[in-house]
């Protein structure tokens, strides 16, 4: 299980798009830890709320890194806590993806 610190707008949480997380910190962001755990090899999967609408830009990329980088592992997505797919590593993108956990 990891755990970690991410950064959102309040705003577009309660009445804009949903929750898009960040890992960097912005000034007037608020705050909530996520948790997460590790399927199979392959994926990390959110596992507490708020529930993880997407992620802009970078932002998949970066979490999928800090993630990975405090398991040491090499994890090739990360699922939002419905397993819905919120991010696949670019070089990784399968015709079909399977949940097996």
């Amino acid at each position: 299980m990891q755990s970690i610190q991410v950064y959102y707008d309040l705003y577009e949480f309660e009445n804009g798009d949903g929750f898009f997380p960040q890992v960097e910190y912005r000034e007037n962001y608020h705050t909530v830890i996520l948790n997460f755990r590790k399927v199979n090899d392959e994926f990390w999967v959110q596992t507490n709320d708020p529930v993880i609408s997407g992620l802009d830009g970078s932002y998949g990329q970066e979490l999928l890194e800090v993630l990975n980088s405090r398991a040491s592992a090499n994890c090739n997505g990360i699922l939002n806590t419905f397993k819905r797919q919120i991010f696949i590593r670019s070089d990784e993108i399968p015709t079909e993806i399977q949940y097996r956990g």
